[in-house]
């Protein structure tokens, strides 16, 4: 097959997920995509959510705590990182002003 198309830079450094974690990223983009919105910004996926969605999947007892622990720690990085996104963008729309 031929090659078509352009080369996107963000997409040449795109890390790869080790296969035993593509379920509990998976579970993340799930979760974060239903999460519900607070006044200004997105709020933690819900803790009944995460538990349910553990369940639902059927996770070993072995590893229920890991998923748990996994998925709270990937939601809190992206918190952060729209927290900073939306204060970046608050402060240059007020800058401009």
């Amino acid at each position: 097959m031929e090659a078509r198309g352009k080369k996107v830079k963000a997409f040449e450094d795109v890390p790869v997920l080790e296969e035993s974690l593509e379920e509990i990223w998976a579970g993340f983009v799930e979760l974060s995509n239903a999460r519900a919105s607070g006044f200004s910004r997105p709020c933690p996926i819900a803790i009944a959510d995460l538990v349910a969605w553990i369940s639902f999947n059927r996770f070993s007892a072995s590893v229920r705590k890991f998923v748990y622990k996994a998925i709270l720690a990937m939601d809190a990085v992206w918190l952060e990182h729209v927290t900073k996104e939306l204060e970046t963008k608050h402060a240059n729309s007020t800058s401009n002003h």
